[in-house]
């Protein structure tokens, strides 16, 4: 395609989806070098890979992070899969407690992907949800003193394989 792409643009697409009849946007990685007629493997790409999660939440306080979250992200919608024994969610700064007639209540009405949360529960449940993964790209912008942030990633890794060298001596 003559004059589509030049070398250090990046491509647009369009994926359709037979099952649920959509078309999605989507955007590949930024880190690759795209060039006219090159041939390239998409691992992931975002706007369009979905992923299904489930946590484990036992009795209590559970610390947790979203590796993907769906389009609604309200609290409503999140922990719908554990309602009735979800009694809390805490946030840096902000919380909410679901409520039988008012719904959620409380400074915290969404979650987002960069932040860390204390969910509680008066009962064991599984969370399930699926979404969006977190951009592997995502920058935090941390302030002084305590910080509560998510870990992108679905799996784990080693604490000094997650946090760039140069940050070490920020912690």
């Amino acid at each position: 395609s003559s004059g589509y792409l030049s070398t250090g643009d990046i491509p647009t697409f369009k994926i359709y989806d037979g099952s649920s009849n959509g078309v999605y946007d989507a955007t590949a990685s930024e880190q690759i070098e795209w060039s006219n007629n090159g041939l390239y493997t998409l691992d992931f790409i975002s706007g369009f890979s979905e992923v299904s999660y489930s946590l484990d939440l036992h009795y209590g306080a559970n610390l947790i992070s979203f590796y993907a979250l769906p389009e609604d992200v309200s609290l409503g919608n999140i922990f719908s899969s554990v309602d009735g024994i979800v009694t809390g969610v805490i946030g840096e700064g902000v919380a909410a407690s679901p409520n039988p007639v008012l719904g959620w209540v409380g400074s915290l009405s969404e979650i987002e992907a960069i932040y860390g949360y204390w969910v509680k529960m008066n009962g064991s449940g599984i969370l399930e949800g699926e979404g969006q993964p977190t951009d592997p790209e995502t920058l935090y912008n941390l302030h002084y003193g305590a910080n509560l942030i998510s870990y992108p990633f679905s799996g784990s890794e080693l604490l000094g394989n997650t946090i760039p060298e140069e940050e070490w001596q920020n912690i």
